[in-house]
């Protein structure tokens, strides 16, 4: 299936290998097979899914980032001993930055021993999560009315420049040892997000933001949870069973977020973008400008704030180059201009 896709769309896939299998076979023919049946559209191989949870979640009794380097080697081990291609794919530790840090998996030596085999370092990242409702965990249950304006502002509580700020160290020493860091896995809240944000207006403009502020800080990607037909956070919710004809798919805000990013960073990955600290640094109106060999080609601006009235709607200027930074005037003679998406007006809209 997976094969029949990147057919007809280009698709690339990451796959992964549980650690919790204790099936050396198995955990092999996963990788195996994934080479085989993908070829090229194989991006990368995952070793292990939130290593720094497998304590906590009673699957040892201890377990740290000295285990999980280990673990990795003998998979690597392995792979090499049953001659198996795809050995320089694989991507790891994919922490959720839950009990251990990445600069605790970095101190371990970790990419130096491995660093043939990385073809990515991968992290993993909410900024919130509904685990207690979903899960009956004994934690505090959120009320989503409540903690939604912490997603609605370029440097609120859980906006993606915050939920970045842990993982800066990393993006440099990713680029110092010749690597890409990927936001492996992330959404607006784990355990299935939130009724009333993950499904509303204002998740496709924290993820725009959250998106346009990975690219700026030099990761190379982030991924988008999609889970089943019960959670409210995902891209897009195919019908149950053999629908698809008559009942199709619906699309989340999410969706409409991966669309503006994608069309906004663009296909060259050599694009350079530049959180510009629009307005004064206004927290409710940041903009972006994206660059292709050093010359600026598009701007991606977000306006946060719901005001049916008009009053807050957004009165832009954009100039390139000019006489107030000692530059010929570049500005373009005309420019196109994209509203996406155009079907809501107020940010809990769905």
């Amino acid at each position: 299936m997976m094969a029949n896709i990147s057919a007809l769309v280009n698709v690339h896939w990451f796959v992964g290998v549980p650690f919790l299998i204790n099936d050396t076979t198995t955990r092999l023919a996963i990788a195996q097979q994934a080479y085989e049946i993908l070829g090229d559209h194989l991006m990368g191989i995952q070793i292990g899914n939130e290593p720094d949870l497998y304590q906590a979640h009673g699957h040892y009794t201890s377990y740290g980032p000295f285990d999980y380097y280990g673990d990795f080697g003998v998979y690597v081990q392995d792979m090499k001993s049953a001659n198996l291609p795809g050995t320089d794919l694989l991507v790891g530790p994919s922490i959720a930055y839950a009990d251990w840090t990445t600069e605790e998996v970095w101190n371990t030596g970790f990419v130096s021993a491995y660093n043939e085999n990385l073809a990515f370092l991968t992290v993993e990242n909410y900024p919130t999560d509904n685990c207690a409702l979903r899960f009956n965990t004994g934690g505090p249950i959120q009320d989503p009315q409540t903690i939604f304006p912490n997603f609605l502002s370029h440097t609120s509580q859980f906006s993606g420049n915050n939920i970045i700020q842990k993982f800066l160290n990393s993006t440099q020493f990713a680029i110092a040892n010749g690597k890409r860091l990927l936001m492996m896995e992330t959404n607006t809240g784990s355990c299935g997000g939130f009724p009333g944000i993950s499904d509303a207006f204002g998740a496709a403009l924290w993820g725009i933001d959250y998106a346009f502020q990975m690219a700026y800080n030099n990761f190379a990607g982030g991924m988008i949870h999609v889970g089943g037909q019960n959670v409210y956070y995902n891209p897009f919710t195919p019908p149950p069973t053999n629908q698809s004809t008559f009942h199709q798919w619906t699309v989340g805000p999410t969706y409409y977020s991966a669309l503006v990013a994608a069309e906004s960073i663009g296909p060259s990955n050599s694009t350079q973008v530049l959180d510009l600290g629009a307005n004064s640094g206004n927290v409710y109106t940041p903009a972006y400008a994206f660059y292709e060999n050093g010359d600026p080609v598009r701007v991606g601006i977000i306006n946060y704030v719901t005001d049916p009235t008009g009053a807050s709607d957004l009165q832009v200027q954009i100039a390139i180059g000019g006489s107030g930074i000692g530059q010929s005037n570049q500005s373009p003679a005309s420019v196109k201009v994209k509203y996406v998406p155009l079907f809501a007006s107020l940010l809990f809209d769905k």
